[in-house]
């Protein structure tokens, strides 16, 4: 292959997100990301949402990889495939990027542990299970937030506890992690999403059960039927 060719698609790889956008594939990576991007198939779309406030003259970051719940050397072998070691404050050889570090590590356990209860407990397993499994996402909630890690990962885990709630068969609770979970996604990805319709029918029929007197049950819900989480969309990016 000529080398005009090879360089080419180098750029190509390094810069896509599936396809290449004139301002979103200039967009550099940061581990703690102000903010998110997710194809919106209702509109045809690359979209890119602010999840935090951003100063005046702040560069604009966002996350190539599932990274929120990863160590540093995890997150350091998968930006390999770009190319670069990644050099932000989460990824800094100092006093505050090794405290940030450690909370990092604290989320990989978590991730963990609310992964092999969801493989194996979710559907029949025990109840102290669920409880168990509830703890873990709530203890990794709060960690995302006090961490400001607040992209779909904070969703994710709201989206666990609100199902496990549910299990226990505590509609009250369920409800209450369900709306944080479309609050996050009503930032992170927009109102105009289908992901975003969807999880509001869901939160209004929870709704519905928790103000009527008739018992919870969790089968009506089709949200509730699946262990899976709503996927992530930081599955390509852009590198400059």
């Amino acid at each position: 292959m000529p080398q005009l060719h090879r360089r080419v698609l180098a750029v190509w790889v390094a810069n896509c997100f599936g396809d290449v956008f004139l301002l979103g594939s200039r967009i550099n990576h940061s581990c703690a990301p102000n903010v998110h991007f997710a194809y919106n198939s209702a509109l045809g779309k690359q979209t890119f949402h602010a999840i935090r406030d951003i100063e005046a003259g702040e560069e604009l970051a966002i996350m190539y990889i599932n990274g929120t719940n990863r160590t540093r050397g995890q997150r350091q072998d998968e930006l390999k495939k770009w190319g670069f070691r990644c050099n932000c404050p989460i990824c800094e050889d100092t006093s505050r990027g090794r405290k940030k570090e450690e909370k990092r590590v604290e989320l990989f356990r978590l991730d963990q542990e609310l992964a092999t209860y969801t493989r194996f407990n979710f559907q029949h397993g025990p109840e102290d299970s669920w409880k168990k499994a509830l703890k873990a996402a709530q203890r990794m909630a709060g960690l995302q937030k006090s961490e400001g890690l607040l992209n779909r990962d904070l969703s994710i885990s709201y989206h666990d506890a609100a199902r496990y709630s549910a299990r226990l068969g505590d509609a009250s609770m369920a409800l209450l992690w369900a709306e944080k979970e479309l609050e996050v996604d009503r930032y992170c990805v927009g109102v105009d999403h289908p992901h975003y319709s969807s999880e509001s029918d869901t939160v209004r029929q929870l709704r519905e059960a928790v103000e009527s007197s008739l018992p919870f049950d969790q089968s009506s819900i089709k949200w509730f039927d699946s262990c899976d989480s709503p996927s992530n969309d930081n599955e390509a990016c852009a590198v400059m």
